[in-house]
């Protein structure tokens, strides 16, 4: 898959790349790229994940004037899974023929065979994407969870023509957050680390799927576009405050809003209720630190905010079926 991707106001070369040959690298192989750029309309740094019938990437990228972008892709299919988890951007593609909106923390699957278009970026501080293109012989081998659910996206598929899953975008869950940011800090080396991927990849396929399934059909948020704002500003304080969250009152003041907005606009943006976000994030990131084992489980349990072990534990079980000392001793796995 070749692409190109320009500025509008002065067709600057942005990106010009080949990712043809890394569908077809040696099988062990995992390539790693990483490059800082800095352009007319603003900087970031991009990282790139390679193996045979992928390629990942993650952009946190600075916007400091609204850029528009011109983009071609061409050659090799394939079928991406794109996610944004901060900033937006509106993109208008001939081939799908109407414009497509996505937001902080929306997600959605692509099929493409030669697409072109234009893309509008807004001022954004640390706009964060992460995408995942797969060949389409890679793609074959897990597409029959699509017959039932989206059989105008397999059949575009199977007759070679670009389309998008659903015209209704999904949200980020914590646990698709939680799985991003396994890939991206995955550690493991050579065809252990193509292998973790890989059924990283499957796994995140299938809750992207499960989530689009259970899109509602119109996108209609009550909420006023500024309160949205504050709710995804929401997101990124529990994000940093995780180990020491903050309460809903706290929480509503530190974004400028009152309680009942923050608890109502956080579940239609989200949802899901602020106390099950941060208890989604807590667990999975009790999971990462039990299987990485260099703490104790009451060091893990107080990490999390409960008081005691057993607690931590009863509420570990009802999450992942299994307590954390079995997975500790690495006796079952999730």
């Amino acid at each position: 898959m070749q692409i190109q991707i320009t500025t509008e106001d002065f067709y600057e070369m942005v990106i010009e790349n080949s990712y043809g040959k890394s569908f077809s690298i040696d099988e062990c192989e995992v390539l790693e790229l990483s490059q800082s750029t800095d352009f007319i309309f603003g900087k970031g740094t991009y990282r790139e994940i390679i193996f045979n019938g992928v390629h990942i990437g993650y952009g946190l990228i600075d916007i400091k004037n609204p850029t528009a972008l011109h983009f071609n892709l061409e050659e090799e299919e394939s079928i991406g899974m794109h996610f944004i988890l901060k900033g937006s951007i509106l993109t208008s593609i001939k081939q799908f023929g109407n414009q497509l909106e996505m937001q902080t923390n929306e997600h959605s699957i692509f099929y493409s065979n030669g697409i072109s278009g234009k893309a509008n970026w807004k001022i954004t501080n640390g706009m964060e994407l992460f995408e995942i293109n797969l060949s389409k012989s890679f793609f074959e081998r897990y597409q029959t969870a699509f017959k039932t659910s989206f059989p105008k996206f397999k059949k575009a598929i199977t007759e070679g023509t670009s389309a998008i899953i659903s015209k209704q975008m999904g949200k980020i869950s914590p646990k698709m957050l939680f799985i991003i940011k396994e890939i991206i800090n995955c550690q493991h080396k050579g065809i252990y680390k193509r292998l973790f991927l890989e059924s990283k990849i499957i796994e995140l396929l299938i809750l992207q799927i499960e989530s689009l399934e259970n899109q509602p059909t119109t996108k209609s948020l009550l909420i006023k576009p500024s309160e949205i704002e504050k709710i995804h500003y929401a997101k990124e304080v529990i994000i940093s405050r995780l180990n020491n969250p903050l309460s809903l009152t706290k929480l509503a003041r530190e974004i400028q809003t009152n309680e009942c907005t923050l608890k109502k606009g956080f579940k239609e943006v989200y949802g899901t209720t602020v106390f099950k976000y941060i208890n989604d994030l807590k667990m999975n990131e009790a999971k990462q630190l039990l299987l990485e084992g260099s703490l104790y489980i009451t060091e893990i349990a107080d990490r999390c905010g409960y008081k005691n072990a057993t607690h931590f534990s009863a509420a570990f079980k009802r999450k992942f079926g299994l307590t954390p000392s079995l997975l500790k001793l690495g006796n079952h796995g999730l």
